[in-house]
C-alpha cells in the first residue's frame, strides 16, 4: 500500500518539499490535544487565586504547599486536609495526560471550601499578630542590651 504524499511549500524558504499526508495529520491531532482545555485553565486561575487569598489573608509566603503547611492553626483540620489535594492538582494540571483524570468538581468544591474559611478570616488579623511579634521581640533584645550592660557597669565597679 503507497501512501499519500502531499507538496508542501515553506514560505521562509520559498522551498517546496514532498511531505506525508499521515505526518501532517499526526502534527495536527497532537497539537490540538497537549492543549489544556478551557476547565483547566480555570482550575489552575481557581487555585491560584486561592493562592494569593492565602498570602493577604493569613499573611503567608512560599509555596501553596508551604502555605498549607503554616496554616495549621489558622485554619480547621478538616479544610487542610482537603486542601492539600489542591497541591497535587496542581501539580497534575502541568502535565494534560495527567489533567485529563482529575476531578474536576472536587478540585472547584474544595476551592470553594477554602474561599469561605479565608474570607471568615479578618483581613489583617495574621498580619497585626506578625508585627506584634516582632515588635515584642525588638523590645525584649532591647531589654537584654540593657541588663548586660547595666551588669558590665556593676561588674566595674561603675555602679
Amino acid at each position: 500500500m503507497e501512501v499519500p504524499w502531499v507538496i508542501v511549500f515553506n514560505m521562509e524558504t520559498d522551498y517546496r518539499h514532498a511531505v506525508p499526508i499521515a505526518s501532517i495529520l499526526l502534527r495536527a491531532v497532537r497539537s490540538t490535544r497537549c492543549r489544556s482545555g478551557p476547565l483547566h485553565a480555570d482550575l489552575t486561575s481557581r487555585i491560584d487565586a486561592v493562592d494569593r487569598m492565602m498570602a493577604e489573608r493569613l499573611y503567608l509566603s512560599g509555596s501553596l504547599a508551604r502555605k498549607l503547611a503554616a496554616a495549621r492553626g489558622r485554619l480547621p483540620r478538616v479544610a487542610l486536609a482537603q486542601a492539600n489535594e489542591l497541591v497535587e492538582a496542581q501539580a497534575r494540571l502541568e502535565n494534560p495526560a495527567t489533567a485529563r483524570h482529575l476531578n474536576a468538581a472536587r478540585i472547584e468544591d474544595t476551592c470553594k471550601m477554602l474561599e469561605r474559611h479565608l474570607v471568615a478570616v479578618p483581613k489583617g488579623k495574621y498580619r497585626r499578630r506578625a508585627q506584634s511579634a516582632m515588635i515584642g521581640l525588638a523590645a525584649l533584645r532591647v531589654l537584654i542590651v540593657l541588663a548586660l550592660f547595666i551588669a558590665v557597669l556593676s561588674w566595674r565597679g561603675f555602679i
